[in-house]
């Protein structure tokens, strides 16, 4: 194991001999559900190891003593070095994810292509059909924050995959497609914002109602955390939408909603007293407003490494290390949080798109959700649909749920890796049943 900022990290090396009388090395670390990382040069010698982790830009370089079978080494990342040993075992460590659907499927699945006319980019995805004549209800579904294939897999779990597998196998058409600039999808996210984002979520929209086995007139989005905000944009904007369904969907405004995910994160690492919460959540707000009042990218990092570093008067060296607080992390930060995304993430407002919602929605929140926690979301969600005259909205808490609705213990965000579960059957039989009765 790597210990990492008082973290430990399990890391799984796999020696085989190849065809050849090579032999051949897979690196795993399993509870970040990293897997089959694509290696760059490795040597396996009588008594040392040297392995180039490209993925995660590191090297391993490992001495082998033969009577006790174990390898002793270092681990390189990012200019800091880390002592790692591996020793001989039996034991299975690969990750476990057993909702992945495996082929052959009992549906049609098809690769599409779609263009985004606002954006002048074509988009990349599949689309599944259900076994039957058609046409059918049908579903787009837009992953969260970040850069996503079409799968949206996250620490080994496929996300999307099971959700559109499971929908599809209901009798609903499903189209996931890859995020601008990922996988066969063109575009750059990098100089792109929730807005641009949108406009790729409406043209997969108009794409599949103009598919010839979909009914247009049924035809809605499901939209997961920041995809939740899109979904949100897109159903304001237009009635040519059957429904939405919210997941994990923030409706307070995302500066306030940083701020509460800021906080439950340093809670679930036990890093603070009671006390001291307050000042960190006047800390987080005096950042974020720092983000959106200041441009200049040069002039706002110097204002927030002040106010880290005026913050950081009240901890102990102890806190300030588990908090990541040194100027080159504050700094590495900034590069995300000075972004043009990023600024404009934080402005956004849902309830001005919730109010003008009038096509049925569901809205589930997992009740151990730390990311976009669930009382404040979805009821807020609640009354800005009732603002707004929405008379068909379904709004649930999920017990025992987490972000990714996985039947969690508390919630926090290294527990996803280590739970099997990828989406519970309980919400995936919730959404099924109600995107029926909405399509009838």
């Amino acid at each position: 194991k790597i210990t990492v900022d008082s973290n430990e990290v399990l890391a799984v090396m796999y020696i085989t001999k190849g065809d050849t009388c090579d032999y051949l090395i897979q690196f795993d670390f399993p509870e970040q559900g990293l897997e089959k990382l694509k290696l760059g040069k490795y040597f396996l010698g009588k008594d040392s190891v040297f392995i180039d982790v490209k993925k995660v830009r590191s090297k391993y370089y490992g001495h082998y003593d033969e009577a006790s079978g174990k390898i002793t080494g270092t681990w390189w990342q990012l200019g800091k070095e880390y002592p790692l040993a591996f020793e001989k075992t039996e034991k299975d460590y690969r990750i476990k994810r057993p909702q992945t659907p495996q082929k052959p499927y009992p549906y049609k699945e098809e690769e599409v292509s779609f263009f985004n006319a606002t954006a002048k980019i074509h988009l990349s995805g599949t689309l599944t059909l259900p076994e039957g004549k058609g046409p059918f209800p049908a579903v787009v579904i837009v992953n969260g924050s970040g850069q996503q294939e079409r799968d949206c897999e996250i620490m080994g779990h496929k996300w999307s995959l099971v959700l559109a597998d499971y929908l599809t196998r209901q009798g609903i058409a499903t189209l996931r497609y890859d995020d601008r600039g990922t996988g066969q999808s063109e575009g750059n996210p990098y100089t792109s914002n929730t807005l641009d984002f949108a406009t790729d979520a409406t043209a997969a929209l108009m794409f599949l109602r103009q598919h010839p086995s979909v009914i247009k007139e049924k035809t809605g989005i499901i939209g997961h955390s920041e995809g939740g905000i899109i979904t949100e944009m897109i159903a304001s904007q237009t009635r040519q939408i059957a429904f939405i369904v919210l997941l994990a969907a923030p409706g307070i405004d995302v500066i306030d909603l940083m701020v509460i995910q800021n906080r439950k994160m340093v809670e679930s690492e036990n890093i603070l007293r009671p006390e001291q919460y307050s000042e960190l959540d006047q800390m987080t707000r005096k950042v974020f407003n720092t983000i959106l009042k200041t441009g200049d990218n040069q002039l706002a990092t110097k204002e927030i490494l002040n106010i880290y570093k005026e913050y950081a008067r009240s901890l102990d060296s102890s806190q300030i290390k588990k908090m990541n607080l040194s100027e080159k992390n504050i700094r590495a930060q900034m590069i995300t949080m000075l972004s043009p995304w990023y600024r404009y993430f934080i402005s956004i407002k849902p309830s001005r798109y919730l109010t003008k919602i009038k096509c049925p929605v569901l809205a589930l929140n997992g009740e151990k959700d730390l990311q976009v926690t669930p009382d404040e979301n979805l009821a807020a969600i609640s009354d800005a649909l009732k603002q707004g005259k929405n008379g068909n909205v379904t709004i649930q808490k999920m017990p025992s749920m987490n972000h990714l609705f996985q039947t969690a213990a508390t919630g926090s965000i290294g527990e996803y890796s280590k739970i099997e579960e990828t989406l519970s059957p309980e919400v995936l039989q919730i959404i099924s049943t109600w995107i029926k009765k909405q399509t009838l």
